[in-house]
């Protein structure tokens, strides 16, 4: 399976990322797409409420999110596209290790699908998971909505006082690339999920990490 559009150039998406934070591309194949839209119709959904009770509640990187979610490790049975496409991610990657000598052997173990209901579904700005690693990967499977990007005007960081510095509107196919701890300087970049403009909208989050995410009634403390 080709996992990105002929025009998908995988040296500038992760030079950009290392050298910026983050890169946004419309690069996904029609092949892999077509399965991840059926992927997410045999999956059960689970809602977590972080709203009424956020994420960090009390501290200065407060978040607040809704959605739900379908989280779980690499080589799960319930997701072989999701597994698949890890697979041939760490592949494409390798291609390029020479370039980019921190991503030899790279591969995401945490498959995270989030299904965005309607209005009422988004993420406040944070930063992702210190224990994420290298870099995480997201597509947008059906749907659209606004991806903003901040910068901290304060150190340590506030989410009360960032700055817009980009933004990019998903649609079906797009990819974002996050830089996480262990690449280029390792700082992650603030961005917003803002309520969907088609919905439902369904993404597929790819991630290197430990420990999966807890599930959307336990606590995330200490996350962000």
């Amino acid at each position: 399976m080709n996992i990105f559009s002929d025009i998908f150039d995988i040296q500038n998406c992760l030079r950009e990322t290392k050298e910026k934070g983050y890169f946004f591309s419309n690069g996904c194949s029609e092949e892999l797409l077509n399965s991840l839209q059926k992927e997410i119709k045999t999956l059960n959904f689970e809602y977590g409420d972080h709203i009424n009770h956020p994420i960090n509640d009390g501290k200065k990187y407060r978040v607040t999110q809704s959605h739900e979610r379908y989280y779980k490790m690499f080589n799960d049975p319930t997701v072989p596209c999701a597994n698949l496409l890890c697979k041939l991610l760490k592949k494409e990657i390798t291609k390029v290790s020479d370039i980019f000598p921190e991503l030899e052997n790279w591969q995401p173990y945490e498959i995270g699908y989030q299904k965005y209901r309607d209005k009422r579904d988004f993420i406040s700005p944070h930063r992702d998971r210190w224990s994420d690693r290298k870099l995480s990967v997201t597509y947008t499977i059906t749907g659209s909505a606004k991806i903003k990007i901040y910068k901290s005007l304060t150190e340590p960081v506030d989410y009360k006082f960032i700055e817009q510095i980009d933004e990019f509107q998903t649609m079906p196919g797009s990819i974002m690339f996050l830089r996480a701890p262990g690449f280029g300087n390792g700082l992650q970049v603030i961005h917003e999920v803002l309520p969907p403009d088609i919905c439902p909208r369904y993404i597929l989050n790819l991630r290197t990490r430990d420990i999966l995410l807890k599930g959307p009634s336990e606590s995330f403390t200490s996350l962000f």
